[in-house]
């Protein structure tokens, strides 16, 4: 199923879970640049403020169309994985669907949901919040 990344980087991956981190998966696109690389060539397990935490192949091994990475990352790390490796795609989200094409238009913006919210159990995606899309989820706790 999944492989636990081992990297120095990695190693410290649980440590780094932290109420300030992300837990976010990215995907392997077809037409990226990463196929054929392998995740150190890329760069994935040295990216500051991100430690990949799973991956779908054995990380000697090159990436493939359709890979997928876990990553615990702060906000900063996020932007990090994703400006340099450009073909590593948010899973599950069309971000040119869900933030438009005009850049200077798209906003980010981090919601937190209260204990007692009417949102507590549900499953994402969540239905009725058009333009809305979850890219990262942290608990309170870190990762488990």
């Amino acid at each position: 199923k999944g492989h636990l990344a081992a990297s120095t980087n990695a190693s410290s991956a649980a440590d780094s879970c932290t109420n300030n981190h992300f837990v976010i998966h990215f995907v392997v696109a077809a037409d990226s640049i990463l196929v054929g690389r392998t995740p150190s060539q890329a760069g994935l397990l040295s990216t500051s403020g991100a430690s990949l935490l799973s991956c779908t192949r054995p990380l000697e091994l090159p990436m493939a169309e359709g890979d997928e990475f876990c990553f615990a990352a702060s906000a900063a790390g996020v932007a990090l994985v994703r400006s340099r490796n450009p073909g590593l795609d948010l899973k599950s989200v069309n971000t040119l669907e869900v933030l438009g094409a005009q850049r200077h238009r798209r906003c980010l913006f981090e919601a937190g949901v209260g204990p007692s919210s009417s949102l507590v159990g549900l499953r994402l995606p969540l239905s009725g919040l058009p333009g809305a899309q979850c890219l990262a989820v942290r608990r309170p706790g870190g990762c488990k």
